[in-house]
């Protein structure tokens, strides 16, 4: 019998044969039986608890970190449970910090599924929808990942009744819930599926009772496979997820033919999700991290299987300098899409990358760019990477020219959208992620009406993608030129100025509607911020840097609201199923044609709104604008296909 122990710190293990005195305790058995944990791998010791834990918590677990930057399994035999162990690992299928108090809250008979909810778990469980988890929570019931405490808490601890638990409830649910009739018809969708498939195979790779249940599980994860196989389609990240369950089952049961099936499946997914540039075809920031975690760590779970990943997986290496390029100068990922405002952890970015740079605030790593666009629907700018002034002080703004929920589930209806951080705070903002419901507020978050772009009142917008006309980066600044194309036959062309040498913005919008119409501008400033509305003018009142938002082209109204629910307007979100009053300034107008040239100037700490003006003259192709920063003017002249200093 070997015993398991911790490791030292910076100590690299592998643990070959993981018993923990059960013997002694009873619940071993004879090798046949399947009795000993062999291979589990456990987490660096040297990672702190915040960087194994983000901020943010999406409908799915933890990513984890990069399989560098943990204790990986090694196939130490072609045993069962030695192969289901190499793909028991990573993220919730290994050893996490809250392991011990989630097993005892088990055991006390509930479970918290993280911010979707938490649910009574009774001695034989119903398995069916429960209202007090969200849509989320309901389907990662049936993904069984959250038992997985049970068994290595109890494990590590000698708790007989928690193992026992861990395997009631496993074989509950295969009980339970056969294909062709589930408790939930979401039992069998794809990402629920894939992580079971997961958390099977660490069940199998631990002591299973007798031999009699390990031929129920067994067969229970080949039917499993041979299920989610057939009703596969290419969607988008839970597509791969469920091919990467598939690919334990055949790891696990010593199925080549298995693997390389779930292997192509894998690499049509990621082909469809990763464009050539290395962007990522979600909408969300925070989703194109998780696709790039989850396609390294499942490629390192091919390796411990004895598969070669293959050139599609291998695409995703590119992501991330796109996470690099749109990550936020506190070191953050933007509120894109279905995205909380995540750090940039350093145990999740590869060494010497521009997204190790971000991490550890140009201590490592190459720097990012300071202009790119994106095949995916992106546009990031930076004003450097703390050069001239720290790190944290620079301006970094992002553009989305994606096509929207229509084929990016994790987007929103934020065609042209701006945001802005600069000088140490957040500026004008993207609504965040909210939750995964159907509700009235879950309707507005993902709605064009709340983000930083123009609307068309009484118009739906749901055309397609947008269009960049023009791209152009200098080091005096940055032209990006954008067909927004979502309201039908109404067109409207949106130039964004980036001015490097005065650090403000040019946003020059060209409405055309078929026949008079209302339309507005809007843009979100923040949950801790007073507005105070002068003329054509916005500005920002609170804490650190501020914003002034002013007009200088057809003339509009200014409105500032927060918090209101009839109609929705002036919320904020950032991070899964938060849902705060921010403010919303909008500028409103009514023509059937019109030109909103808004000048938008960041503000640094104590620095008063009256130290900032702007004039503006339209002309026949775009308009000349005078900005005026603490006494120094910046005359220039912008058109859809540049800018010319006066």
């Amino acid at each position: 019998m070997s015993v398991w122990k911790r490791p030292q710190l910076g100590r690299k293990i592998v643990v070959t044969s993981l018993v923990l005195g059960l013997a002694g305790a009873g619940l071993t058995g004879s090798p046949a039986s399947g009795a000993s944990l062999e291979s589990i791998p456990t987490r660096s010791t040297t990672d702190s608890l915040e960087s194994r834990w983000n901020d943010s918590i999406y409908a799915e677990p933890d990513p984890g970190a990069l399989p560098e930057f943990t204790e990986p399994g090694i196939l130490q035999n072609r045993s069962i449970a030695s192969r289901a162990a190499s793909q028991c690992q990573y993220a919730r299928w290994s050893p996490v910090p809250t392991d011990a108090a989630e097993a005892a809250r088990i055991m006390s008979g509930w479970v918290q599924m993280s911010s979707y909810g938490k649910f009574r778990l009774k001695r034989n469980p119903s398995w069916r929808y429960t209202p007090t988890l969200d849509h989320s929570g309901n389907g990662h019931m049936h993904s069984l990942y959250w038992a997985l405490p049970l068994l290595r808490h109890g494990l590590q601890t000698n708790n007989r009744a928690m193992v026992k638990r861990f395997y009631q409830l496993i074989f509950d649910w295969i009980r339970d819930n056969p294909p062709n009739r589930p408790r939930q018809w979401i039992a069998y969708g794809q990402i629920e599926s894939g992580f079971r498939m997961l958390s099977l195979s660490c069940a199998l790779a631990g002591p299973v009772p007798t031999k009699k249940k390990r031929r129920i599980l067994v067969s229970s994860m080949r039917t499993q496979a041979n299920v989610a196989r057939k009703r596969w389609v290419n969607y988008n990240n839970v597509s791969f997820l469920q091919a990467v369950g598939i690919f334990a089952v055949g790891c696990s049961l010593g199925q080549r033919r298995t693997m390389k099936v779930a292997r192509k499946l894998m690499g049509r997914t990621v082909s469809k999700l990763v464009a050539a540039d290395g962007s990522v075809r979600e909408g969300s920031l925070g989703y194109g991290r998780n696709v790039y975690l989850w396609t390294q760590q499942e490629m390192a779970r091919m390796r411990a299987c004895g598969m070669a990943p293959g050139p599609k997986l291998r695409r995703s290496n590119r992501i991330p300098d796109f996470l690099a390029d749109g990550a936020r100068p506190d070191s953050r990922y933007e509120a894109l899409g279905d995205s909380g405002t995540d750090r940039v952890l350093k145990n999740q970015t590869p060494a010497d990358s521009a997204l190790r740079y971000v991490a550890t605030r140009g201590a490592e790593g190459r720097r990012p760019n300071l202009y790119r666009t994106y095949q995916a629907g992106f546009v990031f700018g930076h004003s450097g990477f703390g050069q001239d002034r720290r790190y944290r002080k620079e301006t970094y703004y992002s553009v989305r020219t994606g096509p929207g929920p229509a084929s990016e589930y994790h987007a929103h209806y934020d065609a042209a959208a701006l945001t802005v951080a600069s000088r140490g705070s957040q500026l004008l903002f993207d609504t965040g992620p909210y939750r995964y419901i159907k509700s009235s507020a879950a309707t507005f978050i993902r709605g064009r009406s709340a983000h930083n772009n123009i609307s068309l009142n009484g118009r739906s917008a749901r055309g397609p993608r947008p269009v960049v006309a023009a791209a152009v980066s200098s080091p005096d600044g940055d032209l990006t030129s954008i067909v927004d194309r979502a309201y039908a036959r109404e067109p409207i062309r949106r130039t964004i100025w980036y001015d490097r040498l005065g650090d403000f913005f040019v946003v020059m919008d060209d409405i055309v509607t078929r026949k008079n119409a209302s339309f507005y501008a809007n843009w979100n400033v923040g949950r801790d911020r007073k507005v105070t509305l002068n003329g054509q003018e916005a500005s920002t009142d609170g804490p650190g840097a501020n914003v002034s938002i002013i007009n200088v082209g057809s003339p509009v109204s200014m409105s500032s609201v927060a918090g209101s629910r009839s109609p929705w307007r002036g919320w904020n979100s950032t991070k899964y199923a938060e849902l705060v009053p921010a403010a919303s300034v909008r500028a409103h107008a009514s023509s059937p044609t019109a030109r909103l040239v808004t000048v938008i100037v960041p503000r640094s700490a104590g620095v008063a709104a009256d130290t900032v003006s702007a004039t503006g003259t339209l002309t026949a192709i775009g308009a000349r604008v005078t900005p005026v920063i603490g006494g120094v003017a910046y005359p220039l002249e912008i058109s859809r296909t540049g800018v010319r200093r006066l």
